[in-house]
Order: structure tokens, then C-alpha cells, then sequence
């Protein structure tokens, strides 16, 4: 390429050969023909290379360029290119002055001119005007961007584009010799290059959005008082560079990228020949940008010929200096990254609900009185301390600071042997008095232990409560041990050594990030979460009672790594969990029960547990954790009136069934065969007025009538089983099939206690499910409404069993406790079936804990007619509950005729 110098010196060439030649009288013409023709052919070949090569200098008067993109300047190695150019996400015309990298695609702008007074139409030109300034022109002739260099003449000036990346405009004079007048490195915009220097007063300014060069709100520079980098964001710190001397610095910046900052050899001096100065070739392929939302970004072009970013800063939210505002803490792998230390409270609940945590937090109790002690947090960073002095060892650090009112923390670190002072350690004593600012938590560069000054009741929430953990509070009833919390939440662990509390449960233990007073946050970063399916996730994180799901949020982030590694990416999931309200606090003397008023020590269940329950006219508030004056602690809801209705229902049914069972077997001794099947057809079939005829018969004994009276108490409390007829809203009667029938007494006979269990259950299932156990179930569903309601429970989908009518007023828990106590009710065996007593305080206790259910008796329905077959016990317990020989419908009930 050759440049406007070595055009001149052609042309001047040309002229004194010219004139040489002209000179020596003794050429004869021919020979002087042939010269000319020669220097002829010589000036046109550089005219050609100057006009249909790419150029990299503009001159005065015609060396401008236009705003229509017909034509740039061109580095003279093709590494950079100068022209108009339009931002690629931008939605109108607006032209705008820029370097770019040549044929870079998508384009990467490193600097631009007129970045505040874009060019809105065509027309436009970039020249050297007559007052020797390099000006931007609109069309109208006035200027939008210029140097600003006071009034000269421009004929000897020129501009220039190095293959640095830097635009020079200089006065040759019409010399071997250039003066740098202006240069593009010293005006920056948000890109740094090798040749610039931050040392030189350099800012770094970020665009306003990626569609706008507009000098946006955050600018990088060198602090040159405290010797450091700082971003700022309008007037405060966004990120600063940490010191080295620190014991609780911000991440630093990697040193290659401090020199590349500070060290720049080979940079372009204010006077040099022909421009030729150029940078290492190893800066050549580096540089460090300012992004719209902040980050400085280091960049490396490496040998596959790709831009490869090695490292920025903040690197997340944390990183942002004082994140979460003075005495707030952030955590960069929580969802909600801010929290306050114990004691303390955000300074304005609202801005942090909308998610602006710069106010921070501000104590819930004043200090210096006898109530002071201290919070010990670990692996934390935290901004410069005040003051430092040295001690003989943490206890004279402690007493130092507890001591005197204006300290609000203080850390011991210990030093090592002084190998000139006797060989004694140098122990530091580090106080702040003025704020705590710049917290992170879970810091992998931090230092000591940082003891933070709090009140002693701002951190013990109730009586009983556990000690804090690093930066938890872990309020009552939940446990990290046997003698703090309730024994019924201990599923938490508090790691002394780290500060860290995990939750236990049956997959796994996992951190715990964050906690209040009706929920806690447990987050898995162990595994690629982000390929998983949100039914597995569901699936995986299984919680047992009292413990219940409150939400789950996936998040994949992208991280960066440090200094020289690449950008790795991890899947984050959180679970929200919340607890069911305890129950009464355990005890074990009257003195436990001192914390909690009005309640006495004593055991009322007859389980063996002592409890502090609640005096006389009063009752146990689960949610204000106290006892209260009034009545019942419990609010009727439908569904527990329904299923306590259902269950007076079914003990009335239950012993009709039972004692009249007795009577047909005594019965069946003084009749014959067929009197005794007819029997048992009146009492197995018939109505309730069947019953009592049988009962008057002669046939019965003195002794079986004075037994049978007992249902005469039982008939009158017939009128509670009209509560439950709204089972099928298109019946007037309570129904009973087969299918309520227990399977060891449908196929064996056998009969006790637990063949009612087995019967109220399936009643509850359909109360639940506004099923009948005896309707039709396709075979791709189910084949019996407990085959269809344990598929939903074993698949995690209980609650889609939900009767439609129930949604509104039915509490999901109370569903699910309610499900779980029926499934158990109608086990395959009945040893693994509950007590009717016990599954009274399963379904009235909202505390109990409830055993899982394993797969239960299957009840088969085999067309419309009765021939079932029984399938043995292997068969997965599948049982029928038809006889082979009896060709009258399954669906045959017993209805109690409610018209008498």
C-alpha cells in the first residue's frame, strides 16, 4: 500500500529527473522520449495505486470521506478500519464516526467520535477543514464533532489510522517529520487498546444500551490516590480493585492485565518519523472493554482467531462493591443474594421487596449495655477496617472492642514469629467503628473470623430456640440438636467449622440459603440440574412430615472463572420449604414450661411425651408459638366436618354389621340350610327395616333379644347418615357394595376391627374423589377407584385426584393427610391397617406423623357380571371381592332405607 508520503516523494522524484534530463543538452530527442515515456509510466502507476488501493490518510483539501458507507480508511496492515458506520441493533439511521476491527463480523467498535450527536440523514463527510481542525460535517456544512485545536493553516496537516488501532492528526510541515496534534488513544470511548495508558488520565466510558454509543452511566478509571482500578456507576463505586495487603479484599485484578493497563511500551510518542512505532505483538491481539451494564471485560484474540474473554469484573452481583448496602450481607449463589445479619433489619422493607438492596440494613436494638456479645461469621469479606493495633491474643482483641461503645466488630488475626523481637508473634487486632460495608458471605478468599457486635435478644427469637448458625437464625420449633427446637423438626445440621446449616432428608443433605420465620431455602448445585425434567426435580426432593414444599425455581447461570479459564456454567435449583405450626414444646420438668406462660408440664395423650400444654381457658396458638386465652385452637374447615361426620357414619354401620354377622352364625346352628342362607341374605341385602323383623322374629332366644336392644340406641342415631348422602347429589340413599367389603373377609371370612378400617377408608377415598369404588374405570386408567387413586399418589399427583367441589374450600395439606391416612386404611393386610382411634388423631392432629402406605387391596371389577376371579397375594395383592358361582351383579348394595 503506499502511503500520501510516498506519493510526494514520487512525484519529487519525477520533477528532479525531469529537470536533469532537460539539462543534458547532448540526449538527442529520441532518447529524451523515451525518458519521458518511462517517468510517465512510473507517476501513473502510483496515481493507480493511490486511488484504487484502500487508503489509511486523509489530506486537505480532498481527502474526505462520506456518511453513505461507500468508502473508509484502512489500517496500512488491514488491522483496523475507519468509516460511518450505523449500530447493528439499532431500529432507525443513526450514523455515527467509528474504528472498528477490519472485516470483524459482527463489527467490534473500539472507539467512536460523535457518540453524543448522532448523524441523522446522509450527507454527511469527515475532513480537514479550513481552520485546521479534523471535523465531522453535516450536510448543511455546520460541525457535529471536531478537534477542537485552535485556528491553523491545513495544508500540511493530515490524519492518519495506525495499524494500533489509533487515529492521529499531525502537522508535517512539509518534513520527514510529523507532530502529533491530536490522537483518538488519549479521547477514549469504552474500549482500551496497547498504546494507551490509564496512567495518563484515561476514562473509560460504557455505551448507553448495545444500539446506542452514548456515553452511558458507568465509567472505569484509575484511582491514583488509593492506586486502584474503580468502576464507577454516576458517583458511586460500583467495583474497585482489591489490595494485595488486605485481609478482606474485593477479587483482584489479574496482574497480566494490571501491566497491560500501566505498562505500555512501544506506545506512540507526541513525535515520531512516519508513524512506524508499534505495539509488542502481545498486546497487539488484547483488549479490555467497558460493557453497557458495567463489566470491564478482558479480551484475548487467540490462535483459532477468535475473540476469547478470560476474565471480568463484577463477575456476579456479589462482586458489586457494598451490593446489599452497609451491615447487609450477599450470597452469589442464593436466588435472593441479600439478608441481614441477626440483630439486624433492611432499612426499607419495601426497596427490598422490589429488589433494591442498596439501603441495607440498621440494628433492631441499640448497643453498649450488658446485653452485647458478639456474632462469629465466617469465610466472609468485608470492607477496609478503621483502625489496627497489636494484642497478645483474641481475648485482649474481644475485651478491646467490647469495651468501648463506637466498636462495631473486630477480628483477630494471628500473626507469625517476629524473628527480630524476640521471637514473639505479631497478633493484629482489626476494629471497625464506622459501618460494615462490602459483605459477601461464602467467600473463598476471606480471611479471619469476623465478630460482628449484636444484642443478645435480638438473637434468641423464643425460648428454646437454637443458637444461630454463621449468619441463620434458626427460629422455633426447628432443630440442629437434642437440646434446642422441637424433637420433630431436627433435620438440620450446623457446620461450626464453616458457619454453614444444611437440611437433612432422605436423598441427601443440602444447604441451606436462606431462613425466616415460616420457610427456609435449600439449594443442589452438585449436579446439571439445567437437562433435568421438572417432575424429577419434584420427584427428587421428597420431604416428610412436618416438612412440606412450598415452591422450586431452576436457575442456570453462567459464571465466570478465574484469571486464564474458561466461562463454566452450572444449574441451580432452589426449593422453598415451610412447616407445619408445632404443637405443644416438649418437656421433661415443670421448670421447662417457665419459658412458656400459662401451661403446665404434663402428658395428656398417654403416648409417654411430656408437653407444656396450655392451662385452663386457654389454648395453644401454633402460629404465635404461645398459649392464649379462648376456647378451641381449631377452625373448622368442610372437609375435617365431613370426614368426622363420616366417621360417626361408618362406626354406626360398622357395628350394625358386626353384631348382626354375630346373630346369623348363632342362627345357623337351630335352622336348616336354606333358612340359614336365606338369613344371611336378609341380613347381608336387606334394609334396615329387614333387620329389625329379623330381630322380633320368634326364632331368636330370650338371651339374643336382650342383646339385640343395643340396636335400638344405634337406630336412633340413624339421621347422621343423611350427611352423607351427598356422596351420589342423584341418590337418596347411603349405599354400601362389595367393594367396602375388607379382603380377608370377602374371600375368608375373617372379620375383627380392621375389616371397618378397610371399609372407612374406601369411603374417604371417594369423599375425596367424588368417585365411586364401584363405577366403571377403563382399563388404559384404572380397574377400581383405589387402583386409580393409588396411581395418582405413588406418581406425586394426589391432588389432581381432587374432587372438583373441594377446590375452593378444601386445604391442599389437609387433602393430602387426609389421602394418606385412607390409603393406609385399606392395606392389603390388616396389620398394616391403623386403629380407628389412631386414625382418629392422624386426621384431628395437624402434628402427627403419618407412615407411608404401601400398595393396597385391589378391588377388580370383571364386566357387568359377577364372575371374578381371585388372584393370588403374588399378584401384587390384586384381590376380587366376587364369588365365581353368583351370577347376580357386584353392584347388589345393602341401602338402608332412609324414608323410615
Amino acid at each position: 500500500m503506499v502511503s500520501v508520503n510516498e506519493s510526494k516523494f514520487a512525484l519529487q522524484l519525477t520533477c528532479v529527473i525531469h529537470s536533469w534530463m532537460m539539462a543534458r543538452r547532448d540526449l538527442n530527442q529520441r532518447d529524451l522520449h523515451a525518458m519521458h515515456r518511462m517517468l510517465s509510466t512510473v507517476f501513473f502507476f502510483y496515481v493507480f495505486l493511490l486511488c484504487c488501493s484502500a487508503r489509511d490518510t486523509i489530506t486537505y483539501p480532498s481527502g474526505s470521506i462520506g456518511n453513505d458507507g461507500q468508502e473508509t480508511l484502512v489500517s496500512e496492515g488491514k488491522r483496523y478500519e475507519l468509516g460511518f458506520f450505523t449500530p447493528e441493533e439499532s431500529t432507525g439511521f443513526r450514523s455515527y464516526l467509528g474504528i472498528w476491527y477490519y472485516t470483524s463480523n459482527p463489527r467490534i467498535v473500539v472507539w467512536v467520535a460523535n457518540r453524543n450527536s448522532p448523524l441523522l440523514d446522509v450527507g454527511a463527510s469527515f475532513a480537514i477543514t479550513e481552520d485546521g481542525n479534523l471535523k465531522i460535517l453535516q450536510r448543511n456544512g455546520t460541525s457535529c464533532w471536531s478537534t477542537e485545536l485552535e485556528t491553523s493553516k491545513p495544508a500540511y496537516r493530515e490524519a492518519k489510522l495506525l495499524d494500533s488501532g489509533n487515529l492521529v492528526f499531525g502537522d508535517t510541515n512539509n518534513t520527514l517529520l510529523t507532530t502529533i496534534l491530536w490522537q483518538s488513544f488519549a479521547d477514549p470511548t469504552d474500549t482500551f487498546l496497547s498504546g494507551m495508558n490509564m496512567s495518563d488520565n484515561l476514562k473509560l466510558i460504557s455505551w448507553e444500551s448495545k444500539a446506542d454509543p452514548k456515553e452511558g452511566k458507568f465509567s472505569f478509571q484509575l484511582d491514583e490516590g488509593r492506586n486502584q482500578f474503580v468502576i464507577f456507576n454516576d458517583y458511586t463505586v460500583h467495583w474497585a480493585n482489591g489490595e494485595s495487603s488486605d485481609f478482606f479484599s474485593s477479587e483482584r485484578m489479574p496482574d497480566g492485565m494490571t501491566k497491560f493497563l500501566l505498562n505500555t511500551p512501544g506506545s506512540v510518542p507526541h513525535l515520531y518519523s512516519n508513524y512506524t512505532a508499534l505495539p509488542p505483538s502481545d498486546y497487539n491481539n488484547k483488549r479490555i472493554r467497558l460493557d453497557v451494564d458495567g463489566e470491564l471485560q478482558y479480551w484475548i484474540f487467540d490462535v483459532y482467531r477468535n475473540w476469547s474473554l478470560q476474565w471480568m469484573a463484577p463477575r456476579d452481583n456479589c462482586s458489586v462493591f457494598n451490593a446489599c448496602g452497609n451491615f447487609g450481607s450477599c450470597n452469589p449463589y442464593n436466588m435472593l443474594s441479600c439478608r441481614c445479619f441477626p440483630g439486624f433489619k433492611p432499612t426499607s422493607q419495601e426497596s427490598w421487596r422490589n429488589g433494591d438492596f442498596t439501603g441495607g440494613c440498621s440494628r433492631s436494638s441499640a448497643l453498649c449495655g450488658k446485653n452485647d456479645t458478639f456474632l462469629r461469621l465466617k469465610m466472609m469479606r468485608v470492607g477496609q477496617q478503621d483502625n489496627k493495633f497489636e494484642v497478645e491474643n483474641d481475648t485482649k482483641c474481644r475485651e478491646e472492642c467490647l469495651n468501648k461503645c463506637p466498636c462495631l466488630a473486630y477480628s483477630f488475626v494471628k500473626g507469625e514469629v517476629n524473628w527480630r523481637r524476640d521471637r514473639q508473634p505479631i497478633n493484629t487486632c482489626l476494629i471497625w467503628t464506622d459501618v460494615l460495608e462490602d459483605l459477601q458471605e461464602e467467600y473463598s478468599y476471606g480471611g479471619p473470623d469476623l465478630f460482628v457486635r449484636v444484642s443478645k435478644p435480638d438473637t434468641e427469637l423464643k425460648a428454646k430456640s437454637c443458637e444461630p448458625c454463621g449468619i441463620n437464625v434458626i427460629p422455633y420449633p426447628l432443630s440442629t440438636g437434642s437440646d434446642c427446637g422441637d424433637p420433630m423438626y431436627f433435620s438440620f445440621h450446623c457446620n461450626t467449622s464453616t458457619g454453614k446449616l444444611s437440611f437433612k432428608t432422605q436423598n441427601g443433605t443440602y444447604n441451606v440459603t436462606n431462613i425466616d420465620q415460616d420457610t427456609f431455602a435449600i439449594q443442589d448445585k452438585d449436579v446439571d440440574l439445567c437437562k433435568s425434567s421438572t417432575s424429577g426435580l419434584m420427584r427428587k426432593f421428597n420431604l416428610s412430615l412436618p416438612f412440606k414444599k412450598s415452591s422450586f425455581t431452576l436457575r442456570c447461570d453462567t459464571v465466570a472463572g478465574n484469571f486464564g479459564s474458561n466461562i463454566s456454567s452450572q444449574g441451580l435449583v432452589e426449593i422453598v420449604i415451610g412447616w407445619e405450626p408445632p404443637p405443644e414444646p416438649v418437656c421433661t420438668s415443670p421448670a421447662d414450661c417457665e419459658d412458656w406462660p400459662n401451661s403446665t408440664c404434663k402428658n395428656v395423650t398417654g403416648n409417654g411425651k411430656m408437653r407444656c400444654h396450655c392451662n385452663s381457658n386457654f389454648r395453644w396458638d401454633a402460629m404465635a408459638l404461645k398459649c392464649v386465652q379462648g376456647g378451641s385452637s381449631r377452625k373448622k374447615k368442610p372437609l375435617s366436618l365431613i370426614v368426622g361426620v363420616t366417621i360417626a357414619s361408618v362406626i354406626v354401620l360398622s357395628s350394625i354389621f358386626l353384631y348382626t354377622c354375630i346373630l346369623m352364625r348363632k342362627k345357623a346352628k337351630r335352622r336348616e340350610s336354606q333358612q340359614n342362607t336365606e338369613r344371611n341374605a336378609a341380613l347381608m341385602y336387606g334394609t334396615e327395616k329387614r333387620v329389625k323383623n329379623f330381630i322380633d322374629a320368634e326364632e331368636l332366644n330370650e338371651e339374643d333379644k336382650k342383646g339385640i336392644d343395643i340396636l335400638s340406641t344405634l337406630s336412633r342415631i340413624r339421621h347422621a347418615l343423611k350427611c352423607t348422602h351427598f356422596l351420589f347429589a342423584a341418590s337418596n340413599r347411603t349405599v354400601m357394595s362389595c367393594g367396602y367389603m375388607a379382603p380377608e373377609y370377602a374371600l375368608d371370612g375373617l372379620f375383627s376391627v380392621k375389616s371397618d378400617v378397610f371399609s372407612f377408608g374406601v369411603v374417604v377415598i371417594e369423599i375425596l374423589s367424588g368417585k365411586r369404588n364401584g363405577g366403571y374405570f377403563s382399563s388404559d386408567e384404572a380397574q377400581s377407584l383405589l387402583v386409580y387413586a393409588w396411581r395418582f399418589w405413588r406418581e406425586e399427583k394426589a391432588l389432581d385426584l381432587m374432587d372438583e367441589t373441594l377446590h375452593e374450600s378444601c386445604n391442599a395439606n389437609e387433602f393430602l393427610r387426609c389421602l394418606n391416612a385412607a390409603l393406609l386404611c385399606v392395606q392389603d393386610d390388616p396389620a398394616d391397617r391403623p386403629t380407628m382411634s389412631n386414625v382418629v388423631v392422624m386426621l384431628s392432629s395437624e402434628t402427627a406423623n403419618l407412615p407411608v402406605p404401601k400398595e393396597p387391596a385391589f378391588f377388580i371389577r370383571r364386566g357387568f357380571s359377577g364372575t371374578a376371579s381371585t388372584s393370588s397375594k403374588q399378584e401384587r395383592g390384586l384381590s376380587a371381592f366376587s364369588s365365581s358361582k353368583q351370577e347376580t351383579s357386584i353392584d347388589t348394595t345393602v341401602a338402608l332405607d332412609e324414608g323410615r
